[in-house]
């Protein structure tokens, strides 16, 4: 219609402008084309398409922030924390170096990995981590004392996952006893009386379990291991057991041959590692007794 009528409204006719129309349908069809090339429409669509692709711009670049300012918090958070174990590692090696002085004993920065694979293949105690985990010894007091070599260290066992780790802490005492011989015995500390555990904790179901049900409170505190169920109970008198149900840190025992190791949680208290050095003397003499 546009190409027969012209520029004219669809309401005049060509009869209206005297019979011949002011503008040739060729001239009307080339109005047209410029319209649709560059005229409003085609600024509009422009202007529409600017929009989105700014918009889809700021979308970008906000997700780009946001991810930098999670990374920026990354790496803030293990710069503390690097700083704060820094600073505990180094109050941790000062006091460890006090109680060596005080004990006369020697300290020193590790421990010889061929000592760890020799309680690793000893005590089940060092078998509970995998064994990809890197295993160090560290922090260690070495001395002797009424005729026991004592050897006292941070023991950590760790698994790393890229900038994340999985670690295993224990501070661990082992005494070599030159002129006794122990029975195997594992005296594991299972939790604070009166902390109920899971109906699987509280069964154990191994054929090595030795009962104590004599005493209630050692029973809840304990779980006993070995083969010569005799012996450990002849071992594990009732004045070692009442010593053990007065202390308020928990100890886990673990003997063979002539050596023996304490171990004790890696939250006690630093200024408490005499302290605890001198029930776990305590322990190994009425230990001594029974033998």
């Amino acid at each position: 219609r546009l190409i027969r009528e012209g520029p004219h409204p669809p309401s005049q006719s060509m009869s209206d402008s005297g019979g011949a129309s002011t503008d040739e349908p060729a001239e009307a069809l080339s109005r047209l084309l410029v319209d649709c090339e560059g005229g409003p429409f085609s600024e509009r669509d422009a202007s529409a398409n600017h929009r989105v692709k700014n918009g889809g711009n700021m979308e970008y670049l906000l997700v780009k922030v946001i991810l930098s300012l999670i990374s920026i918090g990354i790496v803030i958070t293990i710069m503390v924390r690097r700083k704060k174990y820094s600073k505990s590692s180094e109050s941790r090696k000062s006091t460890f170096v006090n109680v060596a002085q005080s004990l006369g004993f020697l300290y020193q920065d590790s421990l010889p990995s061929i000592f760890i694979k020799t309680l690793e293949s000893s005590f089940e105690e060092f078998k509970l981590a995998p064994l990809n985990f890197q295993r160090t010894g560290y922090n260690v007091i070495e001395g002797k004392k009424n005729g026991i070599q004592w050897t006292i260290f941070d023991y950590s066992s760790a698994a790393y996952f890229g900038k994340f780790s999985t670690n295993i802490f224990k501070v661990v005492f082992v005494a070599e006893c030159q002129n006794f011989k122990f029975p195997y015995f594992h005296v594991v500390a299972r939790g604070k009386n009166n902390v109920k555990l899971p109906k699987w904790l509280d069964v154990p179901v191994s054929k090595d379990f030795v009962n104590f049900d004599n005493f209630s409170k050692f029973s809840n505190e304990y779980f006993v291991f070995g083969k010569d169920k005799v012996a450990i109970r002849e071992l594990i008198s009732s004045p070692l057991i009442t010593y053990l149900e007065k202390m308020t840190n928990l100890i886990t025992i673990e003997a063979l041959a002539d050596r023996i190791i304490f171990i004790v949680p890696p939250d006690v208290s630093l200024e408490s590692i005499a302290e605890v050095f001198e029930s776990i003397e305590q322990i190994l003499n009425l230990l001594k007794k029974s033998v």
